[in-house]
């Protein structure tokens, strides 16, 4: 056990140390490589987690990945907690010796820097309070621990769990707003065109064309991993016919003014998590919204949760899509064949640096639109590599 949680302590120091020191060297000013931008980035993250996974072997390096692993049964339940605390102490240790190495290059950034917060987790501040840290964490715990200990219905709906009960800490923290709560009117129907009958301009129609096709192929990615989870093929078939549901929820979104609709990624973690398998919950899901959109004081009881909770569920959510996608490329051979280890190596590089990056802020809005969107360009990396690379295997 001793020597298990050595290995978790030194490897996650290590990678913070080259992961953190590349992003400092990067972002901070009077550095060598000051401004090199994400692929640099990425790549010494690359090569920081390569080497650490090469000189300690199986590690976590992680808490999120001790999470995943311990929900899925590969990593006993008595040892999560142990490897987390392990993980963040060598997080907090190579983070300090970055610190030290950079001390003077910090100081110099003071004014030109800005902190670092995860979005909801911070609540959306330039300055996230310890209060949203700890009801960030809080969340996660409570998932964690529904998780680990409980079976059945109460495991499936734990991320519930841990919003009812993140959203109830908040209020005794003063962190719940309930004004939406209070101005909604108690019931409400809904004013089909209500700002006006649509107009058709060419532009704005070729625009909506391109974000169709960037939603579509973020869709298709849903769609295949769902299928893994569910142990259910999909087909051209059924993929069509997913696309003509969401084509008609976003034209029923227009008409009853509100906004397009698409697959989330956060649904397909929910879906690893609950269990549930069958569209049943989905319909029943679906009826309550339309109740709700009727009565707006009970459908404004959503818009209350705090941004540190969402956070925190978001983290369990988003690192359960992570590892989907990792179980779905275990199955791909890469030991017979080398073109799909370079296909994949490849696509997840150029999707996680081209992703919101600034380097085709120089070309037309539509075509940056396409480029610096990760997943779209991992996407059709992927396909061109696969049908150049594997062309003549069957």
């Amino acid at each position: 056990m001793i020597h298990n949680l050595l290995l978790e302590f030194f490897s996650t120091a290590l990678m913070i140390l080259f992961g953190v020191g590349v992003h400092c060297d990067g972002v901070l000013n009077k550095t060598k490589y000051h401004g090199s931008g994400h692929l640099f980035a990425i790549t010494t993250w690359a090569f920081g987690i390569t080497v650490c996974l090469y000189v300690f072997g199986g590690v976590c390096m992680n808490p999120a990945m001790v999470l995943c692993q311990t929900i899925l049964g590969l990593l006993p339940p008595g040892v999560a907690i142990p490897y987390m605390v392990a993980d963040m102490l060598g997080a907090f240790a190579g983070a300090l010796v970055v610190y030290v190495m950079y001390a003077d290059q910090f100081k110099a950034s003071e004014d030109d820097v800005d902190p670092v917060a995860i979005r909801n987790m911070g609540d959306n501040v330039p300055d996230p309070t310890l209060g949203s840290l700890i009801l960030s964490l809080v969340t996660v715990a409570i998932i964690l621990i529904i998780n680990i200990f409980t079976k059945g219905f109460v495991k499936s709906i734990s991320i519930l769990i841990g919003l009812v009960i993140g959203t109830t800490l908040a209020a005794f923290m003063g962190l719940v707003d309930f004004t939406p709560v209070v101005k909604a009117p108690f019931m409400h129907v809904p004013t089909a065109f209500y700002f006006g009958m649509p107009t058709f301009e060419i532009t704005s129609i070729l625009m909506m064309c391109i974000i169709a096709m960037v939603s579509m192929v973020e869709s298709t990615g849903v769609y295949l991993a769902l299928s893994d989870i569910t142990n259910d093929p999909i087909d051209e078939t059924r993929l069509r016919n997913g696309y003509r549901a969401e084509g008609l929820a976003v034209l029923l979104g227009g008409v009853f003014n509100t906004f397009p609709y698409t697959g989330f990624s956060q649904n397909v973690g929910l879906v690893k998590m609950s269990g549930i398998k069958t569209r049943l919950p989905i319909y029943y899901a679906a009826g309550f919204l339309v109740l709700l959109g009727l009565l707006p004081k009970f459908g404004a009881l959503a818009q209350i949760i705090p941004g540190p909770v969402i956070g925190g569920a978001m983290i369990v959510m988003f690192g359960f899509v992570s590892l989907q996608g990792m179980q779905m490329l275990a199955r791909v051979d890469f030991a017979n064949n080398e073109h799909n280890f370079l296909i994949a190596a490849v696509s997840i590089a150029v999707g996680v640096g081209f992703n919101n990056s600034n380097l085709f802020n120089s070309l037309p809005t539509e075509v940056r639109m396409f480029l610096s969107n990760g997943i779209v360009m991992a996407s059709l990396l992927a396909v061109i590599l696969n049908a150049i690379l594997n062309r003549k295997k069957k």
